[in-house]
């Protein structure tokens, strides 16, 4: 539905059941599809997202296909300049490159190995020895493509290893994230004395060093639910080579069964792992996420309340402020208000003038990968008490100053001027209301609105 706020009937059905409050400016609900602007006039435009984009309201923009998951786990493949909607929010991640080279399973042939079956081009396999490894299907699951693989008889050694590729291009004194769906398919693992990831990186002019993974849980259910991962900043001179396997140990002439299915390694810059990207010879890279809404014609208040929820794809904390940022309004100067990891305390909090974080925002730990986050702040453009609150925990920041002076802009996951704050996570919605609430009214605010 598109409305303009003019029309009788559309008015008629917004007085009985509005999805929208009456203060909004901007309202936006991924999960839903639905968005809504309101003018300077007071005219109020309204419908999806795609909708929005199309009426030049919104705007969004990602040269290139990318990945994102719904509620239910299953991965989708979206086309270039496509916004990632699904009803578990909308996906908004910074530019990232998967340096596997076949993430994709292209060359697997089912069979035994060594023996006409054959694993993914440039995969390999080392230890195991006295061990068949059959390749018993390739397929897709979960939207995700993967290769399943059987393990059997007495392995006379202690370890056996899936090697996913060779790595080039890392750099020292970078972090990086490696990860691969894994899940068991049949068998018990119950003989195994350990089962992780390793990235290894070479060092020069020799030796290696390895980036381990917890202990595995590896479990049967949706390949999609058994993502496993490790990360850690490298460290040395690097040859800039490198490999990353799964490694399972033993007891010397254990007797082994087990099958599992593999989808999609990936290692990436970064301290946690984002959407799937597949590559299919080579490394490839996804282009960030752009999405924006213009001020040209918009109502922005010069005070009022900023609302995000949003599930971050990495912890909220000071190292990796910039990757979550969630709502912004900046622009190419020093004007700024927005919320986002900031500073040296963990978890987002209001920014404004030179973008210096004001206050400590709750909770204290921080806001983990993976967990939902409610922030709700009010601003003001003459001298006052900024609030933040952060799932219901309430924060006062004391006589903070933001005056806007009309961006081109509203940076939903981007600051405005294209500078590296992005937002790497998933959203589930946006708003900027003209009211200004009370520390009670942000405490009820944090209850997700529901339509």
């Amino acid at each position: 539905m598109l409305g303009t706020g003019l029309d009788l009937p559309t008015l008629a059905r917004r007085r009985s059941a509005p999805w929208y409050r009456p203060d909004d400016v901007l309202r936006i609900l991924p999960g839903t599809n639905r968005a809504m602007v309101r003018l300077g006039s007071g005219a109020v435009v309204e419908g999806t997202i795609e909708t929005l984009i199309a009426l030049g309201c919104l705007t969004y923009s990602r040269t290139g296909s990318a990945w994102a998951a719904d509620r239910s786990g299953a991965v989708h493949i979206f086309a270039s300049n496509q916004p990632r909607i699904t009803d578990a929010g909308m996906t908004i991640e910074p530019a990232a490159t998967n340096h596997i080279a076949n993430s994709a399973m292209q060359g697997a042939v089912l069979g035994i190995l060594g023996a006409g079956g054959a694993l993914p081009a440039g995969w390999s396999t080392s230890g195991g020895t006295g061990l068949t490894k059959e390749i018993v299907e390739i397929a897709t699951e979960d939207g995700i493509p993967c290769v399943t693989i059987r393990f059997y008889g007495t392995n006379a050694d202690n370890y056996g290893t899936i090697v996913f590729g060779g790595i080039f291009g890392l750099l020292t004194a970078t972090p990086y994230a490696a990860s691969a769906f894994i899940k068991l398919v049949s068998g018990s693992l119950s003989v195994l004395t350990s089962r992780v990831l390793k990235l290894r990186y070479n060092l020069s002019p020799s030796g290696q060093t390895d980036i381990n993974s917890a202990q595995l849980s590896i479990t049967s259910g949706r390949l999609s639910s058994n993502r496993s991962s490790c990360a850690a900043v490298t460290a040395g001179t690097l040859t800039g080579t490198g490999q990353f396997m799964f490694v399972f140990n033993n007891g010397p002439g254990a007797a082994i069964d087990f099958t599992l299915k593999f989808g999609c390694p990936q290692v990436e810059v970064g301290t946690a792992a984002t959407s799937p990207i597949l590559t299919t010879g080579s490394a490839a890279t996804r282009a960030a996420d752009d999405f924006r809404c213009p001020t040209s014609g918009l109502s922005l208040p010069t005070s009022g309340t900023l609302v995000a929820e949003f599930v971050p794809g990495v912890p909220l904390d000071a190292i990796y402020a910039g990757e979550a940022y969630a709502l912004g309004i900046d622009d190419a100067g020093s004007t700024r208000l927005a919320l986002r990891a900031h500073g040296t305390a963990r978890g987002p909090r209001l920014v404004v003038g030179d973008g210096e974080g004001v206050a400590t925002a709750g909770p204290a730990a921080g806001v983990a990968a993976g967990n939902v986050c409610r922030a709700v702040a009010t601003f003001s453009a003459a001298a006052a008490d900024n609030r933040l609150s952060v799932n219901g925990i309430f924060a006062g920041a004391s006589e903070r100053r933001c005056v806007f002076d009309l961006p081109a802009a509203i940076g939903l996951g981007q600051v405005h001027n294209g500078g590296a704050g992005f937002m790497s996570g998933v959203a589930r919605e946006w708003a900027i209301r003209s009211s200004v609430l009370t520390a009670d009214d942000t405490n009820a605010e944090s209850a997700r609105y529901t339509a």
